[in-house]
């Protein structure tokens, strides 16, 4: 008799388990956690000929030559492919400033000039990004980023310009 009340009273709780079910209300998002990952200006190099000028293995490359950003005063040289695992050391990705340097770009499969990184969450208004080429020739990024909350969900506004005219990020450039 014990045994039989005891199965049917823990088959009565765990049928009751089965048909509990949460509220498919997803008004309140108050437990998710955003990570907005940083803001980095992408430049895409390449010939007329569409060849990578920053890939080692390109003829011709324009490794060899002085690259240097100028942001807010300051200069910055380019450093050559310095070390990236690819992997944050935590599941927070903090924005780190690394300057101007190279990275393959695995998904796209070519190299990028890469300036930055700079809080994703922060707002930038017509910041300028100026690209000395080490041969006379200097390019002027200009890019604004608006960060805001609109319920509960962050939205970004950006918007890149090359020399005054509005393009997309990675930026592209034909150098010769």
């Amino acid at each position: 008799m014990k045994k039989s009340f005891l199965f049917s009273a823990l088959t009565l709780l765990f049928i009751s388990l089965c048909f509990v079910a949460c509220d498919n209300d997803n008004e309140d998002l108050g437990d998710v956690i955003w990570d907005i990952y940083p803001l980095v200006i992408r430049v895409e190099v390449t010939d007329s000929q569409g060849y990578d000028l920053l890939n080692p293995d390109t003829e011709n490359n324009w490794r060899e030559q002085p690259i240097t950003a100028t942001y807010k005063g300051e200069t910055y040289e380019i450093k050559w492919d310095p070390f990236f695992d690819g992997r944050p050391n935590t599941r927070l990705y903090p924005a780190r400033f690394y300057g101007l340097y190279t990275r393959y770009n695995l998904p796209l499969e070519k190299y990028m000039l890469e300036f930055g990184e700079f809080d994703g969450m922060g707002d930038y208004e017509n910041e300028t990004l100026t690209i000395d080429w080490g041969n006379g020739r200097t390019d002027v990024i200009t890019y604004s980023w608006d960060f805001e909350w609109v319920k509960d969900e962050p939205k970004i506004k950006k918007t890149f310009w090359i020399n005054g005219v509005e393009t997309t990020n990675p930026i592209k450039i034909v150098l010769e």
